[in-house]
């Protein structure tokens, strides 16, 4: 009975770390969408049987990341630009309901969404510069100063985004987009000033000279 249970417990193991490892080769752009999914492939690469990457894909397919052609096996699936977008909303409120609070997850998350809607843009120089500026290490600074009202406001602000996208309300969305940048602005900005103005009137005083001029 042991045995057989070390056996099981192998077997789940295995099956997580294939069905992590395509994710991340899905999420990444590894895997292309259409691309198939040839199971003794990623058993020889993964160094399992086929039965974990099985186990993987079937789970994969079921979290929408996979479909199952008859006769042809898995596929990475597609999706459109808002199906995209509201994948990224779910692993936001997925992220934001951990506790203890991950803020390095919840960044990440919320960069996610932002990427997924300035994708549906179709401005590949803006998109690029956006997220240039949303830089995570930033904006773990930001959501480490968040209280849990912020951290709910702000996915509020994300569900009703959505919503104008959802309709092609292109004005509504642009004032809810400014609202929610501003909203998340003061929630960062003053105390980083303070911290600024700490450090360089430190500075001055080991330096000798008199802040005041």
């Amino acid at each position: 009975m042991a045995v057989r249970n070390a056996t099981q417990s192998e077997r789940k193991t295995a099956s997580q770390r294939v069905y992590e490892a395509i994710r991340a080769a899905i999420s990444k752009g590894r895997c292309k969408v259409g691309e198939r999914l040839i199971e003794d492939t990623w058993a020889v690469e993964m160094d399992v049987s086929r039965t974990p990457v099985r186990e993987a894909l079937q789970r994969l397919a079921s979290d929408g990341f996979v479909v199952f052609t008859p006769h042809a096996g898995a596929f990475v699936r597609g999706w459109s630009a808002r199906e995209a977008s509201e994948r990224a909303h779910d692993a936001w409120c997925d992220a934001i309901a951990v506790t203890p609070r991950d803020t390095p997850l919840i960044s990440e998350r919320n960069r996610q969404f932002h990427g997924e809607i300035l994708a549906m843009s179709g401005n590949s120089r803006l998109e690029s510069m956006c997220l240039q500026m949303m830089d995570l290490g930033f904006l773990t600074r930001a959501f480490s100063k968040f209280n849990e009202a912020s951290i709910l406001s702000s996915s509020e602000d994300h569900a009703v985004l959505l919503k104008a996208l959802s309709i092609g309300d292109g004005r509504l969305a642009e004032a809810l987009m400014r609202s929610h940048i501003l909203a998340g602005a003061t929630k960062f900005v003053p105390d980083d000033i303070s911290e600024a103005e700490g450090h360089d009137l430190s500075r001055t005083r080991r330096s000798g000279r008199d802040p005041r001029g």
